[in-house]
């Protein structure tokens, strides 16, 4: 079960909503990196609900499988593989498998 961020933490969640409308990634950029990010922190739902929405935006299957595996795969852009660098990547260390920040190595395309 979730919690819905609205109903329990509001002015986080409008935070939240207001820094993504504020970014000026792509469309393709941002589907990204939200499916990163979820596939990081072992978010079943969330993994589900960026898959979804990127396959509305136009995504390919082919690309959403190969996200997981994006530094080993052809099939991301320059700026696209700086992206998934920057969500970082899981720290085995930690129980709660939320990442290392990537943000130098990721910083070529931005």
């Amino acid at each position: 079960m979730r919690l819905h961020y609205s109903q329990y933490a509001l002015n986080t969640y409008k935070a939240l909503l207001a820094l993504e409308a504020s970014l000026t990634l792509d469309s393709t950029l941002k589907d990204l990196v939200k499916l990163r990010v979820s596939q990081i922190n072992g978010c079943a739902f969330c993994v589900d609900m960026h898959v979804k929405e990127a396959k509305l935006h136009g995504e390919r299957e082919l690309r959403l499988h190969h996200l997981a595996v994006w530094h080993e795969s052809t099939l991301f852009t320059e700026k696209e593989r700086d992206c998934a660098a920057m969500g970082g990547k899981p720290d085995p260390h930690l129980r709660t498998g939320y990442p290392r920040c990537g943000l130098r190595s990721g910083t070529r395309s931005f």
